[in-house]
């Protein structure tokens, strides 16, 4: 479970934690009795004062690329989903015009932050067409949460089903501009969204090239599907999630797919944040300029 992980690694503080579980569970009696599983005593008393916590202040600007760079245009845009729902966008696009690579990137459990809303500029920066869907639009948007428990929450409980659904649409609204060359797009995802780019890998023909970091692993059985190479990233101290490596670089090798894999040492989850604790420069440039390059060399080329 990624918030006990998050709370085991110090990234969430056992309020945070307790309230997510409470929440995801449905009552404080379910979550005594999930976190026990995990090892975690608590009573229910403790699930019940764990209230809402104010979001944690970031140390550093999200902002590296200006919303005004003069080098690209950014802005939110809607496109329906399969069921005609509206879903909410960041477009980020080169301001020069013609057709460029596109990426659909997916957030983390806390939705399309400032950082993220960053990284999707930093993409257009650099060439893409990149657009980040916000996984909570079918709840009126990340903006109408104030509980940062309640959102990751809402992120949790809508399913890897519909939230690839709705990436899915995201893919579709790329592939179908003037500025995305046509032939597929890439994937990256961070975190919890780097389990839904192992997912959607494996769901849209349409991904052709996929950047994981830090994801959980697909259903091994839904990897024949995955369609272009991927670009596996892990934490060498994000133990549980990066052991699940091992089994699915046999899916892989066994489904004969392209793929390489790096594994930073001495870095924890959420390495590449630069808002958050675990942010290593080092690490995140190198990953970053890495992505770029597989995205450049795999994405269809004019």
């Amino acid at each position: 479970m990624q918030y006990v992980e998050e709370y085991r690694d110090g990234h969430l503080s056992r309020r945070g934690m307790l309230r997510r579980i409470g929440l995801i569970t449905g009552g404080a009696a379910m979550a005594v009795g999930f976190l026990k599983e995990f090892g975690i005593e608590a009573t229910a008393n403790e699930v019940l004062a764990a209230g809402p916590e104010a979001a944690p202040a970031s140390q550093r600007s999200a902002i590296t690329v200006s919303p005004e760079d003069p080098q690209i245009r950014a802005g939110w845009i809607v496109f329906p989903a399969d069921d005609g729902a509206s879903i909410i966008g960041y477009l980020a696009r080169p301001s020069a015009q013609g057709a460029n690579q596109g990426v659909l990137i997916v957030h983390e459990n806390r939705g399309p932050t400032e950082h993220i809303l960053d990284v999707t500029r930093r993409f257009a920066r650099d060439g893409f067409t990149a657009l980040t869907v916000d996984l909570l639009s079918r709840a009126g948007g990340t903006g109408g949460f104030n509980d940062p428990a309640q959102l990751s929450a809402a992120l949790s409980g809508a399913g890897p089903e519909r939230n690839t659904g709705d990436l899915s649409a995201g893919v579709a609204a790329l592939v179908a501009r003037d500025d995305v060359r046509p032939g597929g797009v890439g994937v990256i995802g961070y975190c919890f969204g780097g389990g839904l780019a192992w997912r959607l890998a494996t769901t849209d023909p349409n991904i052709v090239a996929a950047a994981p970091h830090y994801g959980i692993a697909p259903p091994l059985e839904n990897v024949p599907n995955i369609r272009g190479p991927v670009l596996a990233i892990y934490a060498e101290r994000d133990e549980r999630i990066t052991a699940s490596w091992t089994p699915l670089k046999d899916a892989l090798d066994a489904a004969g797919k392209t793929y390489q894999v790096a594994i930073y040492p001495g870095v924890g989850h959420a390495f590449h944040n630069d808002t958050g604790q675990s942010y290593n420069e080092g690490a995140a440039r190198d990953a970053y300029q890495g992505t770029v390059a597989w995205f450049r060399q795999y994405l269809p080329r004019a």
